[in-house]
C-alpha cells in the first residue's frame, strides 16, 4: 500500500478454508486443545490493534471510530477499541444494535470496554463528517451470508462514504466468505485483518475491491490444526 505501512508481524498464509471450516476450526481449538474461544478472540482484536497503531502512526488525525456488530466479530472489536484506549488512541465504539443484543464472549469485552472508559455510542450517532483518520469495521464476520439486513447495509453506505483509511477485522462486512460477492454492498476496505487463516471467497478476484490488503493475523491456533487445512 502507497504511503501504508501495517506491522509486518504476520505472514500471509497460502492455504484457504471456508467460513464453516473456519468455524470447525476455532471449536476444535476450544473442543480438543482447550483454548478458550475468549482467548482467541482477545488474540485476534490484540493482533488487529497492533495493525492500527501502525497506520494511526503515521496520520495526523488519530481518532478512530470502532464499529462493533452483535456477534463475535463485534467482539474483536471492542478488544480493538481497548487496546486503542489503552495506548492512548482516541476510538469511538459504534454499536449496530442495542447492548441487550450482545452475548457470550462479545457481551464480556463489551463490558470491559465500557468499565475501562472506552467511548459507547449508537450508530445512529455517526456521521460521515466527524473527524476520524480510521475506521474499524468489526460489524459483520465470515458466517454473514444472504442479504444484509437493517441496519447494517445503511451502516456500510456511511463508512464508505468516510474518508478515514478503513480497516476490516476478519472480513469485510456484507462480502460472502465463500463466493467473494458482495450482499448488495461491503464495506470497502484498505486493509483486512483476517484471523488464522485466508477465507477462500477474499482471494477472489472480485474481492480485491473490498479487502484491500489482506493481513493474516495470528490468533495461537495449533499448529497441527492449521496443517490439517
Amino acid at each position: 500500500m502507497t504511503g501504508k505501512n501495517p506491522r509486518k508481524t504476520n505472514r500471509i498464509s497460502p492455504k484457504a478454508v471456508t467460513a464453516k471450516r473456519m468455524s470447525e476450526i476455532d471449536r476444535a481449538a476450544a473442543e480438543k486443545y482447550g483454548i478458550p474461544s475468549i482467548v482467541l478472540m482477545e488474540n485476534a482484536g490484540r493482533a488487529a490493534a497492533e495493525i492500527c497503531f501502525g497506520l494511526l502512526g503515521l496520520m495526523k488525525e488519530k481518532r478512530v471510530a470502532v464499529f462493533c456488530g452483535s456477534g463475535n466479530n463485534g467482539g474483536d472489536g471492542f478488544v480493538v477499541a481497548r487496546h486503542l484506549h489503552n495506548n492512548g488512541f482516541e476510538p469511538d465504539v459504534y454499536l449496530s444494535k442495542p447492548p441487550v443484543a450482545l452475548k457470550g464472549d462479545a457481551l464480556v469485552n463489551y463490558a470491559i470496554c465500557k468499565k475501562s472508559g472506552v467511548k459507547i455510542k449508537s450508530h445512529s450517532g455517526f456521521s460521515i463528517n466527524s473527524r476520524y483518520g480510521l475506521i474499524v469495521d468489526a460489524l459483520l464476520g465470515t458466517g454473514a451470508k444472504g442479504g444484509l439486513r437493517a441496519p447494517y447495509g445503511n451502516i456500510i453506505k456511511n463508512i464508505n462514504r468516510h474518508s478515514a483509511l478503513k480497516v476490516s477485522i476478519d472480513i469485510p462486512s456484507g462480502l460472502d466468505a465463500g463466493t467473494g460477492r458482495a450482499a448488495g454492498v461491503a464495506v470497502i476496505a484498505d486493509v483486512t485483518v483476517t484471523m488464522g487463516i485466508h477465507k477462500r471467497g477474499m482471494l477472489k478476484k472480485r474481492a480485491k475491491k473490498y479487502t484491500g490488503e489482506i493481513v493474516v493475523a495470528d490468533i495461537g491456533l495449533p499448529r497441527r490444526l492449521k496443517n490439517q487445512q
